[in-house]
């Protein structure tokens, strides 16, 4: 959640890339797989203003595609129906 929250507030986030914490940043934010990926990947963002706007950008477009609520509810729909199908 605060991953969420951190883009919907235009920050752009990095991740380190396992767990759940990757798919919410993804292709959007920056994850990671090692300390000198994170490290290059924010000294890119801080120095370049239109990197930094770029991301911010596909993380607002991803979270309207992937976390709307229509998206949110009709996926718990599912998990909810295919619960009560066993």
């Amino acid at each position: 959640i605060t991953a969420v929250e951190a883009m919907m507030r235009g920050t752009a986030v990095i991740s380190s890339n396992a767990g759940g914490l990757r798919e919410v940043v993804e292709g959007a934010g920056t994850a990671c797989g090692d300390v000198t990926c994170m490290a290059e990947t924010a000294e890119s963002l801080l120095t370049s203003p239109s990197e930094w706007k770029s991301q911010v950008n596909r993380q607002l477009e991803s979270l309207v595609s992937r976390h709307s609520p229509n998206n949110v509810i009709d996926s718990l729909s599912k998990v909810y129906e295919s619960f009560m199908r066993r």
